[in-house]
């Protein structure tokens, strides 16, 4: 198995994962912030609910980008209501040097669900690291 790290800005959050058994490092770093980790440590980076509900902007994006090496994969979901609310289009065209693969699919949250958020859809964004 390859090395798995967190990172999370809640100290509460990384002792639930540390319970997981699967990390080899968690770090608490805000990921607006040069996270902790050497620039191109990893292969890849998937975030799932940071960015999904506008959590985190998409300011953030630079700092994980750094973190991959050349030819990594970023791969996260960004809830479309906050697409544009939060300006990803104007982010990923200023970070468009660090990119050479950007990949956006449309994709429904929920199959069956019921209520306000029902039909919300989310963009699934895989970037490739230049």
């Amino acid at each position: 198995m390859k090395r798995v790290d967190g990172v999370d800005i809640s100290a509460e959050m990384l002792n639930v994962a540390q319970t997981k058994g699967v990390y080899a490092n968690l770090y608490e770093s805000d990921l607006t912030q040069k996270l902790p980790v050497e620039d191109g440590a990893y292969a890849g980076v998937v975030s799932a609910g940071t960015f999904t509900h506008g959590h985190v902007g998409p300011d953030a994006l630079e700092a994980v980008l750094t973190v991959l090496r050349p030819d990594g994969r970023l791969v996260i979901s960004v809830n479309a209501k906050h697409w544009d609310a939060r300006g990803v289009e104007t982010v990923l065209e200023r970070l468009a040097p660090l990119i050479t693969e950007d990949i956006r699919e449309d994709i429904a949250i929920y199959d069956a669900a019921t209520g306000d958020d029902a039909a919300d859809r989310v963009w699934l964004l895989t970037l490739r690291r230049a």
